[in-house]
């Protein structure tokens, strides 16, 4: 995902969203009040900026840009976990990690056809490859199949969001972001993990762009 995705908005071989065969999100989505408008990638994140953000559990995840050069970002959170995305690879996985609480490792990414993801539209879809191992000596592979279903106006601790619903799902997990045009910034990210049959939901709860 753009800038736009901090840490919560993805783990190294792993990511999240509730949804098995026969269920949907758990986020409870209303319909948006007029349909939105397709929506341009965001801005580019710059050192410093922050996300904070807050899981089913209660605690908040601070995350920080601490490097950025022509196609990469270095995120770091408050217990030191590293991790390195992609700019021009929204909703893959990381590029690579370190200090997180799976073992340090990294991944191959690629786009698997040529359509577009921004602007952000429903009817939108785009796939990646990945090909990952860490520092145990185990390796993966996997398709991850995107696409933007929906728009659903969501209620956060930030407010009020109409929404992209982007969806996302490989061969162990299910994600959903909710992508908030009216401040470029995911507001809602899910993510099922289908071998567990567990969710995790984490809210945007403020963030800084420099």
């Amino acid at each position: 995902m753009p800038a736009f995705i901090p840490k919560i908005f993805a783990v190294p071989a792993i990511l999240l969203f509730a949804l098995t065969a026969c269920q949907t999100t758990s986020v409870k989505e209303a319909a948006v009040s007029k349909p939105l408008p397709p929506m341009e990638r965001p801005d580019y994140w710059t050192v410093g900026s922050t996300i904070v953000s807050v899981g089913d559990d209660g605690k908040e995840w601070k995350s920080e840009v601490i490097a950025a050069d022509e196609t990469t970002y270095t995120w770091q959170d408050q217990e030191g976990c590293t991790w390195v995305r992609a700019k021009d690879q929204p909703f893959a996985a990381w590029k690579s990690w370190k200090g997180c609480s799976s073992p340090d490792g990294s991944h191959e990414i690629k786009r698997l056809e040529d359509t577009p993801i921004f602007p952000l539209k429903v009817g939108n879809h785009w796939s990646y490859s990945r090909k990952g191992s860490n520092v145990e000596g185990r390796s993966w592979e996997t398709v991850r199949k995107c696409s933007i279903p929906s728009e659903a106006r969501v209620t956060t601790k930030l407010g009020s969001f109409d929404t992209f619903k982007v969806v996302c799902e490989d061969d162990w997990n299910r994600y959903a972001w909710y992508v908030a045009p009216a401040n470029k910034q995911v507001v809602v990210y899910e993510k099922y993990q289908k071998r567990q049959n567990s969710t995790e939901t984490y809210e945007t709860v403020s963030f800084t762009k420099r």
